[in-house]
């Protein structure tokens, strides 16, 4: 949350900052019980679409 405060109101980034928790909770719980590695460049790609959907664009 505290990186999302930056660009953020507070209320948003505590938002965005809990969608960001659980989808790497997600993807870690995902590949735990898949017992297979987690793909790492899906979860960059993955994590990186979600924190610029969240941000304002200039």
């Amino acid at each position: 949350m505290y990186e999302f405060r930056r660009e953020l109101p507070r209320d948003q980034a505590q938002e965005a900052g809990y969608g960001l928790a659980a989808l790497i909770d997600g993807l870690w719980l995902r590949a735990a019980l898949s017992g297979k590695p987690l793909d790492k460049t899906l979860a960059q790609s993955l994590t990186s679409h979600f924190i610029s959907q969240h941000l304002p664009t200039d």
